[in-house]
């Protein structure tokens, strides 16, 4: 089919094909979501969705969301109706995008999640209507830092780490309901001297009360069960992000290391502060917060992706750690593949995640984590 014939059917709902209790046709789909993303700015016509400038992302956020496998791409038999899926590979790359835009995605064997290719074979090179498994694609509770937040935050009874700062930073519920409600690296991570000034102070400040005792944080340490940390513990404790499946979250680890590379001190995940003993503590006010050029630990870049924020209590200034499981995967990936990693046309991300993960051995980062630090995933 010509592609100015294809236009022509995304513009006429008309031939747009059904949905099904179980599956939204794509483009309902992309309506569904872009509504949820952008309320008024997104158009209440599912036609003129085509034409609005918030399109690309949520295309993007569409094929991120069938990749997760929160929800899963189809293509429908004709005459019988029947539904295959297409394999998570098939939904990273550009031809998927496009297929998503388009309405329609080339048929291929490889890219059909079915034991039984035969019914099949009569399709294989042609473009067929693509579908959505889900009555109306979904945006998940946001995870800030670690927690999952689908309730309001000021009822919350334990905040993390990340939460309390922005606290401490703004002090007011409807601004930490509206951070809340994002990704936990808008707020708390940046580039350079991007950092803003308000997260520096908070960042401090929060440290140092924990240092003094004046409030306590519980964590969850390498072996045994959650417990409060000592403020006097601080003194040899050091935060950063460590980068996993359900987002970046805040870990303190002591700053000693053994021979592999493993903390001597204690460390803890998992770290979480009672929501009242942050609102309830006099913090200092705004025009005494430190400005980014007084901040002696300043934001690092941490493989053009994200920034890893060194954190100060009331001692000497600790050295910048990454995330252990990122450097683990750039490392391995960096030996593998000495001249650069081949783009998705030699090797999809499925293949490059198991023989990265293989080159590692025993506890080998996630599939997410190889493949930020192939360049791969933002």
């Amino acid at each position: 089919m010509e592609r100015g014939n294809e236009q022509d059917e995304r513009n006429n709902r008309a031939q747009w094909p059904r949905d099904t209790p179980q599956y939204t046709f794509v483009f309902r789909a992309l309506h569904s979501l872009g509504r949820q993303m952008f309320g008024e700015e997104w158009p209440q016509d599912e036609v003129h969705i085509f034409d609005n400038a918030n399109l690309n992302a949520v295309v993007e956020n569409l094929q991120q969301m069938c990749e997760s496998g929160q929800c899963w791409a189809t293509i429908q038999l004709p005459i019988t109706g029947q539904m295959f899926h297409l394999t998570r590979d098939a939904m990273t790359t550009n031809a998927f995008r496009d297929a998503i835009v388009a309405g329609k995605i080339e048929v291929a064997a490889e890219a059909i999640l079915a034991e039984d290719f035969r019914p099949l074979n009569r399709l294989i090179g042609t473009r067929q209507w693509l579908f959505i498994e889900d009555a109306a694609p979904r945006i998940q509770p946001t995870r800030f830092d670690g927690i999952l937040i689908d309730e309001d935050p000021m009822q919350m009874p334990l905040w993390s780490i990340g939460m309390a700062m922005v606290w401490i930073a703004y002090r007011s519920p409807g601004k930490m309901r509206e951070i809340c409600s994002t990704p936990l690296e808008v707020l708390l991570l940046s580039y350079g001297d991007g950092t803003p000034a308000e997260v520096i102070a908070a960042r401090h400040a929060l440290l140092g009360a924990l240092a003094t005792g004046a409030i306590a944080a519980t964590g969850r340490p390498a072996s045994g069960r959650r417990r409060e940390i000592d403020k006097l513990e601080w003194a040899d404790l050091q935060l950063f992000f460590d980068d996993r499946e359900a987002g970046l979250e805040y870990r303190a680890f002591g700053q000693e290391r053994d021979g592999s590379g493993r903390p001597r001190d204690a460390s803890y995940c998992d770290l979480r502060i009672e929501r009242n003993q942050v609102t309830n503590h006099v913090w200092r006010q705004p025009s005494d917060r430190i400005s980014p050029t007084e901040d002696k630990l300043r934001v690092q870049p941490v493989l053009q992706t994200t920034s890893i924020m060194e954190v100060e209590v009331p001692m000497a200034p600790k050295p910048i750690r990454q995330a252990p499981q990122r450097t683990r995967a750039t490392k391995a990936i960096e030996a593998l593949f000495p001249n650069g990693v081949p783009d998705r046309t030699e090797m999809r991300d499925g293949h490059l995640t198991k023989v990265v993960a293989d080159k590692i051995g025993t506890d080998a980062p996630s599939r997410e984590t190889i493949l930020r630090a192939a360049g791969r995933k933002g």
